[in-house]
């Protein structure tokens, strides 16, 4: 029989014996901050390579010491945002896009004739049916909305179509995502502020869907997550795919399921400044490094039922619809002020517009008075198009660049200045011609009021917009 006195021991000695379990199951490491973490699609473990090409693998990174080799020219650092695993096999994108790394048995071989795009910085990254895509990003001073693949058999990037006769998300980066099977949903993505160029903006809280099979983009409806983001400005943000569920590793741990609509926000069990982290879906584990208030950095494995704390809240993913009762006597007002306009203009329609141009989205075509104006070409559609969607502020003239832009890969940036100069004057030709104006009256252009050298544009003729 134990005493009184050896009993009062035992749970000090467990509290001991768990402290060095949990201490043999971390490996400190003296990382500088160019590493790379990525789970091996062969062993399904987590590979860090870090410093001068050392490499440490294995769950808590106990095969360490291993040396290898990275490709000369390409910063590992760089590796860490696309990650793609496709039959069993590791490649790995460039930030800003353009180079490609196969990884195998601790080996990296650069495989892609490519060059350093650095136009797709923060882009969505997602593959489909065994093929690695990019949308959108920053670079060259741009926010994107391309579309882009990787083509295995030319080692080379393209752009990929878009249906741009719907709706399209604005240019943006730095999206939170989530994919289904055929679809992926961006939403919480930044793009230009207009008020100051050397700033961005967090877009409205819309969730856009991209049909994988059409390459169709559709607005949903607006997302709750701003209401579970402590500090929405935080650079470090890690983001991967859960069980269905899209995982959002900051200070606590977001996790949104997106086809059931549910979000819920999660303490870390016990809070780390973490420098880079890998989901293992086969074992339900995640790997990660981070830092210890001495500095030292220190990586580990644990279970992520484990790694997630308690949960603190949840609800809705999709912010509701709401209409204050006080309201409804204003909104009946309202609709029978509308059904009597529509009902005005369906009477008088041809004298309504006769003297307007008219876009109508269902055709995608302009008319005025009554007739299709069919010398627009496609280009210049398209550029009215973004001119019309923000007719109540001036656009950088550069932001007209990705309705004329034939060639990504090809065109130079003096080739589709040149266009978007010889389109602009024959928009404002014709439309002059049209309206009986003057040439200068169709578009109305200033420089920035911070950097004086980015010119600006917005359309000063009145365009209707028909269904």
């Amino acid at each position: 029989m134990y005493s009184k006195k050896k009993l009062n021991k035992i749970p000090l000695l467990l509290v001991l014996l768990f402290m060095s379990i949990q201490s043999i199951g971390q490996t400190s490491f003296n990382i500088e901050n160019d590493f790379l973490l990525f789970e091996d699609a062969s062993s399904k473990e987590p590979v860090l390579i870090y410093n001068d090409s050392t490499l440490a693998t294995g769950f808590n990174f106990t095969k360490a010491n291993i040396k290898t080799s990275f490709p000369k020219e390409l910063e590992k650092r760089d590796f860490n945002s696309y990650q793609f695993t496709i039959q069993e096999k590791n490649y790995l994108v460039a930030a800003g896009c353009g180079p490609v790394v196969h990884y195998k048995d601790t080996k990296f071989t650069r495989i892609d004739k490519s060059f350093p795009h650095k136009s797709q910085y923060s882009a969505l990254p997602f593959q489909y049916k065994n093929e690695i895509y990019l949308w959108g990003g920053y670079g060259l001073f741009s926010y994107k909305n391309i579309l882009t693949k990787y083509n295995f058999k030319t080692q080379e990037w393209g752009s990929m179509p878009q249906n741009f006769e719907k709706e399209i998300p604005t240019a943006q980066s730095s999206m939170i995502y989530a994919k289904t099977k055929d679809e992926v949903y961006i939403f919480s993505g930044r793009t230009y502020d207009y008020k100051n160029v050397f700033k961005s903006k967090y877009l409205e809280d819309f969730v856009w869907k991209f049909n994988l099979k059409t390459n169709t983009w559709k607005k949903i409806k607006k997302h709750n997550l701003n209401t579970f983001i402590k500090n929405k400005t935080a650079k470090r943000k890690i983001i991967f795919q859960r069980k269905n569920k899209t995982v959002i590793l900051q200070e606590d741990i977001i996790e949104i399921d997106i086809e059931k609509d549910r979000i819920q926000l999660f303490h870390q069990k016990d809070f780390k400044e973490i420098l880079g982290a890998v989901y293992h879906e086969s074992t339900d584990k995640i790997s990660y490094v981070y830092k210890k208030s001495n500095q030292q950095i220190v990586g580990v494995t644990e279970d992520f039922e484990f790694f997630r704390g308690e949960l603190i809240r949840e609800d809705s993913f999709y912010a509701p619809s709401k209409i204050k009762y006080e309201l409804w006597g204003s909104f009946l007002l309202g609709m029978l002020v509308l059904v009597g306009i529509f009902y005005k203009r369906k009477r008088n329609q041809h004298t309504l517009f006769e003297n307007k141009i008219v876009y109508n989205k269902t055709t995608d075509t302009f008319y005025f008075k009554g007739k299709a104006l069919k010398n627009i070409s496609d280009p210049k559609k398209r550029m009215v198009k973004i001119l019309m969607q923000n007719q109540e502020e001036f656009l950088p003239l550069n932001a007209l660049n990705i309705a004329i832009t034939e060639d990504p890969k090809n065109d130079s940036y003096g080739a589709i200045k040149k266009r978007r100069e010889i389109y602009l004057k024959e928009l404002g030709q014709e439309f002059s011609l049209l309206l009986a104006i003057d040439n200068n009256a169709v578009f109305e252009t200033q420089k920035n009021s911070t950097d004086r050298r980015v010119k600006e544009i917005r359309l000063k003729i009145e365009i209707t917009t028909q269904s």
